[in-house]
């Protein structure tokens, strides 16, 4: 692997991303996968901390683009070169999306939506808006899981794997996750098979996370110094 990147600090990064979005995702509410609009609105005003959750949500989607781009540099005349860049490219537009599907549509907009019925707006114009929302939401959701979680990482464990950087398993996790969020991202696009999709949407969450957290606890513990190339790990 090209010695070009310091891999205790990318391992920071990622290793930051990956613990903000674990616990984004264990303090989330639990959704019922049937739920509508105006539950969705429910829960966000039930929720005292809705917003507050989001914020942290899309920081670790900003951070864990940031360390897959930042790693991506390491490929540099490898093997993985071309496939680590277009995870790279694939983060950054999923990861844009993802944060201001997150941050605007979750975690401002449902609020906002929220405190206006709360306060006695027009029920059917909010229930109206909600509905457009919901569906705008889920639409990109399907759209940041076939980018973001799935091609992102499809083609980030490629990269490891035919260079041979990293932990099979690793490897393997991104490859098989990133697989998923391709096809779990479709459906939900399609708004078909919607439980399959909305739990299997988590799943390939939790999968992709978890090869994210593994590969930041590699890097961190790696003893080489930053700009020193280093062997690739075994296959």
């Amino acid at each position: 692997m090209d010695g070009t990147i310091d891999r205790r600090f990318v391992g920071g990064v990622l290793l930051a991303g990956g613990v903000l979005a674990m616990v984004g995702n264990g303090l989330h509410p639990i959704l019922d996968p049937d739920s509508g609009a105006t539950q969705l609105v429910a829960i966000a005003g039930d929720t005292a901390y809705w917003s507050a959750l989001h914020l942290v949500v899309v920081l670790a989607v900003v951070l864990l683009t940031a360390g897959t781009v930042l790693f991506a540099r390491g490929f540099t005349g490898t093997a993985g070169e071309s496939a680590a860049w277009l995870a790279a490219v694939l983060a950054v537009i999923g990861g844009s999306i993802f944060a201001l599907q997150l941050g605007g549509l979750d975690g401002a907009v449902m609020t906002v939506l929220a405190e206006e019925l709360a306060a006695g707006g027009d029920e059917a114009a909010l229930t109206a808006t909600a509905s457009a929302m919901a569906a705008l939401d889920v639409g990109l959701l399907g759209i940041v899981t076939i980018v973001y979680l799935g091609g992102t990482f499809v083609a980030l464990g490629w990269a490891m794997h035919v260079t041979a950087i990293s932990a099979p398993w690793i490897r393997w996790t991104a490859l098989v996750a990133g697989g998923a969020g391709v096809v779990v991202g479709t459906l939900m696009y399609l708004r078909v098979a919607d439980g399959v999709a909305f739990y299997g949407f988590r799943l390939v969450a939790l999968a992709v996370t978890v090869a994210a957290l593994g590969l930041a606890v590699e890097l961190r513990r790696s003893e080489a110094p930053a700009g020193v190339p280093t062997s690739a790990a075994p296959a």
